[in-house]
């Protein structure tokens, strides 16, 4: 887990027409529509693009918040919050032990990366999503 590695997520919702084990060869607007943002993106972490205006609405917008906080943890509350989102379920304690650290360590450091809230957004954004789908 210690590696570093630079990622950046261009997430998109719209029509599949065909889709291929390589996304590459994929086709429809969400793949139209997540490479041209991914081709637009300079420092950002993650864009966000939909079909549906009302979807583009609320998290074209409320990515960008979320983009810029975790692009203001450090190396370490990065690496713990990912830890955290990688095994919700388990306590801190089980996490420490994943990450070598102590409980306490973990716990600050999770609460530096405003976990609760990280999770919140996610949870938030994933039920608009399948609400746009249903």
């Amino acid at each position: 887990m210690a590696e570093q590695v630079g990622v950046r997520h261009s997430i998109a919702v719209g029509a599949i027409d065909k889709l291929r084990d390589n996304v590459k060869s994929s086709t429809g607007d969400a793949f139209v529509r997540s490479g041209n943002r991914l081709e637009q993106m300079k420092s950002e972490l993650f864009q966000f693009s939909s079909s549906q205006p009302e979807l583009e609405r609320h998290l074209s917008v409320t990515i960008k918040l979320f983009d810029a906080h975790l692009s203001s943890l450090t190396k370490t509350e990065a690496l713990v919050l990912c830890c955290y989102l990688s095994h919700p379920d388990e306590p801190h304690k089980s996490l420490a032990a994943r990450l070598g650290k102590s409980r306490v360590n973990t716990t600050k450091l999770l609460n530096a990366s405003a976990y609760n809230a990280v999770d919140a957004y996610l949870t938030y954004a994933t039920a608009l999503i399948q609400q746009g789908n249903a």
